[in-house]
Order: C-alpha cells, then structure tokens, then sequence
C-alpha cells in the first residue's frame, strides 16, 4: 500500500504543470508530503546528474518541489542545473526562494559565481568531453578551464572536471580533495560517486574507497554504477589475508563466482615455486643454526637449482662455507648474493662477523614476495632495534613499505638507511622511485643526479624510463587490472607501485 501511494502522488504530478520560471513568494506550509515521494524524486535527480542528463533532472526536481515547495535540497540542485545551463532567471528564482527557506546554504556562493562566469558554451564543452573521452586529459583540462574563463568549474560540470583532472600528471591529489569537498554533501551522489571510485585508483587509498562504494550501492540513485565501480576495484586488491573482508562483504549481497574464487584463493594460497624456494631456504637457514652444514647445503643448493640468482640461498650457502671454514669460497658466494640484490649488501657484510642474522633477513624477504607487508615491516623493525650495522634492513623495510603503498614511510627509511650510507647508490634509486609516486619528479630528478653520480647510471636510466609514462598517466590504478580515472589501464604506474 505503501509503495503504491508513493507512484500515485508522482502520477498525479507528471501531469501537473511545469513550475513558474517566476521567483515565487515563500508560500504557507503545504500539505504534508509523502516523504517517500520525495526521496524518490530526489534520487531520480541524482541519478540523471550522473548521467549528465540535465533536462531529466530539471524535471525530477520540479516535480519533487510541487510535493514540497520549501524542500532546500532541491532547491540548490536545480539553482545549481538552471546556473550551468544559463538560465538566469530561473536560477535567481530558484536561489530567491532558498535564501528564504535557508539563508545559509554552502551552495548559494558557488551558484553566484556560475552566474557570474556566465553559460558554457556548449560546442566548447563537447569539445572537453570529447578530448577527455580519447584519453587527452591534459588538452582536456586546458579546454575546461577555458570555458570556465579563470572561475572554479560550476557546479553541474565540477564532477565531470576533476574526475579529468585527476588523469594529468600531478592532478591526482587536487581533484581527490575537490572531489573530497563535493562528496560532504549529503544530498551530492554523483560526487560521492566519483570520489570513492578515484580513491580505489591507489592502493593506499583504495580500501577507504571500497568501503564507500559498499556503502553507495545501497542508494538507489547510484546503485548500479556503484556496485559496478565496487566490483571493479575488488580485482585490484591482492589475492591475500588482507582482502578477504572486502571480498566477503560483497559476497553478503551478490552471488559472483569470480570473487567466491578470489576470496577462496586468499583463505588457501596455492603453494607457488616461490613459497617452496621460500620453505627450503628456512629449512636451510634451521638446519645452519642447529650446526647441520650438510643439510643447510643440500636446501640452499636446491633453491639454487631453480633460480641461481636467489640472493638469500646464496649467502645462505656463503655462511655454510664460513662455518666450514672455506672463507674463499664464502667470500665469493657472498659477493654473488650482493650481486644478485644490491640491497642486500649490508645485511651480507654484517652475515661475515654472524650467521644467525641470514635467516631473520631471508624469513623478511620471504613475507614481502608473499605480500605480507605487515609483519616483515615487524621483523625489520627488531633487526633495526638491536642496533648495530642495520642499513641493509633499513633498505628492506623501505622496500616493503614502498610495495605495501606506504610511501612517506618509505621515504623516511630510505632517507634514515642514506644518513648511514648517503654514497649507496641503490638507497638513492629507491628513494627515487618512492618521490615519482608521489608525483615529486623536481625532487626525484634531483636524487637520482646523485645516483648517477654514485655509479648507478643503469638503474637511474631504467627508472626514468618507467618513470615517464607513468607521469603520462597519472591518475591511473597501480594494482593489476586498474584503469584510468576514466577506466583505462596504466601498466607504467603499475610497475612503478609493484617495483
């Protein structure tokens, strides 16, 4: 009965005449009207507004006032539409009877400066849009802002704007906090939408992000475009531990065998070559500690049957020379597990004077190719305590910060392992990398100078080479299968993240 009153009010109001374009006094108080109707209504405006359908809109919310003249709301959204489109009149009418019902409104300045800009013209604007729509956001942006003639872009395009602006090298982080300003308001979907979708782009942002987009596709107005958003970003999260509340709380409302599959795989891992590589080297590493040298050779010669570059079997097995006396040997297994990763020269030069802290440095290493962050983060963090040469492990726990998203932790690792060792050309590439992520190429050019000049014109030369499609693409997801602000895929940004 209920539901059949609500369409039985929005019949009898499609057939009502359109409102007066006239500012209209502030009338008595109208009948009560069913709030259902109106919350209907409401969300029907919404979601044409997100489908930049204005006209649609504009008729939604001048039906929604018929049932509730003083509704401030709507009000403000159709100032806001009747501004963008030129409608002068209608706008001052519109803003007339909201100063009325609701003197303070935050919408009534950014509406006034709309009036003041002036219309957009709208060949300008297909123009935008369709620059945007091939992928040319900065020429996109530059046209945009042309249009809106120096002001703030007007309400009804802001959305459209900053979800643009988010695609241009170093425009990430400014259209986050517009987007961020637009989404607090309560009545405002369509930018509550497009900002929980741009924070899914990053995976440091990209759990709060989710999390939103859960909680949107609740609301009929933007239902399917937020479970679609929703269901994207869960492809983006690591099959591992952590995601498996993201995947179950979409499990609780949707039946999707490929997340069922995703959230099964992160609750049983399949064993991989690197988690048995990963078992033998502690094998290897226990059995060194316990005195058992033939058996901790046999584990770290395994590994290294599969992959001769395996900077942990190789020290391992160097330690095992040392214990058995064969220094030369260990030397020269120890110089090829540096070889085979630079970062971990301190760790094996410190490995010479003992060989307990080989299997510590090799369980980290292990934790982050599994993706567990966290409690390598733990581990390196002891090391690093107990004093001593600990550079190596503040390289590493740089390394796992910057791979778990952590990127001003990262920095300060780096920049902490580089007061120890300012000259280490390695910890000056990572700090490199860590400042492109944040969008800091002027200092990311400048730190790689040094580590060039250091020696490590290889590494600085690879890092600029995925350094600059990735500043093409800012904007774009780090994680596999990410897209654009707009839905496309940057694998640069991508090998920056996972580097």
């Amino acid at each position: 009965m209920r539901a059949s009153a609500v369409f039985a009010t929005l019949a009898a109001l499609a057939t009502a005449a359109p409102a007066s374009a006239q500012a209209p006094a502030v009338p008595a108080a109208a009948p009560v009207a069913s709030s259902d109707a109106v919350k209907v209504l409401m969300d029907q405006a919404t979601y044409w507004m997100s489908q930049n359908q204005p006209d649609q809109a504009q008729r939604a919310l001048e039906r929604l006032l018929r049932l509730e003249p003083r509704n401030p709301d709507a009000l403000a959204l159709l100032a806001q539409l009747q501004a963008g489109r030129g409608d002068r009149a209608g706008a001052q009418s519109s803003m007339a009877l909201l100063r009325q019902v609701r003197p303070d409104d935050p919408h009534l300045a950014a509406i006034e400066q709309t009036l003041r800009a002036g219309a957009i013209d709208p060949s300008g604007l297909a123009e935008a849009r369709q620059l945007a729509s091939e992928g040319r956001a900065a020429e996109a942006v530059a046209r945009y802002q042309q249009l809106f003639r120096g002001s703030p872009p007007p309400g009804p395009l802001a959305v459209e704007y900053y979800q643009t602006l988010a695609a241009t090298p170093g425009g990430w982080d400014p259209a986050r906090e517009a987007l961020g300003q637009l989404a607090g308001s309560a009545q405002d979907r369509r930018a509550q939408l497009a900002y929980a979708e741009l924070l899914t782009y990053r995976a440091p942002t990209r759990a709060d992000g989710i999390a939103r987009l859960a909680e949107l596709a609740q609301n009929s107005a933007v239902s399917a475009a937020a479970t679609k958003a929703w269901r994207q970003a869960l492809e983006w999260l690591p099959v591992d531990t952590p995601s498996i509340p993201a995947y179950q709380a979409y499990l609780d409302r949707h039946s999707d065998d490929a997340i069922a599959q995703r959230l099964q795989a992160a609750h049983n891992p399949p064993r991989t070559p690197a988690d048995e590589a990963a078992q033998r080297r502690s094998a290897g590493f226990a059995a060194l500690n316990a005195g058992r040298l033939a058996e901790a050779e046999a584990a770290f010669r395994a590994v290294l049957e599969v992959n001769p570059q395996d900077s942990d079997a190789l020290g391992g097995l160097g330690l095992v020379r040392l214990r058995q006396g064969r220094t030369d040997e260990a030397r020269e297994l120890l110089g090829r597990a540096i070889a085979a990763d630079p970062a971990s020269k301190a760790r094996w030069e410190q490995a010479l004077a003992g060989a307990n802290v080989g299997e510590e440095y090799a369980r980290a290493r292990t934790m982050i190719q599994r993706g567990q962050y966290g409690p390598a983060e733990q581990l390196l963090r002891s090391i690093i305590a107990r004093g001593g040469d600990v550079a190596g492990a503040q390289a590493m726990l740089a390394d796992a910060q910057a791979r778990g998203g952590d990127l001003p932790g990262a920095e300060a690792s780096y920049r902490a392992a580089l007061e120890r060792q300012p000259g280490n050309a390695d910890l000056l590439v990572g700090l490199a990398q860590v400042l492109t992520r944040q969008g800091r190429d002027a200092e990311a050019e400048a730190v790689l100078a040094r580590a060039e000049g250091a020696g490590n014109r290889s590494a600085v030369a690879r890092l600029r080479g995925s350094a600059a499609p990735a500043r093409r693409h800012a904007g774009r997801p780090d994680a596999e299968g990410g897209a654009t602000a707009r839905g496309r895929r940057s694998r640069s940004v991508r090998s920056l993240d996972q580097a």
